[in-house]
């Protein structure tokens, strides 16, 4: 389905998985791509973002190169948890875990916030 995840995206899925999207892009325009991602998703959808997740302490080399790429070529960046927490959390997700799946690649679970007035 032809499209841009800036505008919209199909509605009402169980999952909407982003593998290698949002490190493509700056704080702002990851953003705006997670609020697409919430506008589209119910209650029960889960979120599913594939991207390396850097040790602010001792990155490894790969995310550190990785990191140095994206920042280069795209304008992007690799983020660590904590900076995974509060992008999604501006988007009003809440990380509901994170699963390394190895080579420096992890999953990290979203879940929709609850809307403060109609309680989803």
């Amino acid at each position: 389905m032809p499209g841009s995840f800036f505008e919209s995206l199909p509605s009402g899925c169980d999952v909407y998985v982003l593998k290698s999207i949002l490190h493509d892009w700056d704080d702002a325009a990851s953003l705006q791509i997670l609020q697409q991602v919430r506008e589209a998703t119910s209650a029960t959808s889960k979120v599913l973002i594939v991207e390396r997740i850097v040790n602010d302490r001792e990155p490894s080399v790969i995310a550190a190169m990785s990191d140095l790429n994206m920042m280069v070529n795209t304008g992007g960046q690799e983020r660590s948890i904590e900076h995974w927490r509060a992008l999604t959390g501006a988007a009003r997700f809440e990380l509901a875990r994170t699963i390394d799946i190895g080579f420096g690649w992890s999953v990290i679970e979203a879940t929709r916030s609850p809307d403060e007035h109609s309680g989803t």
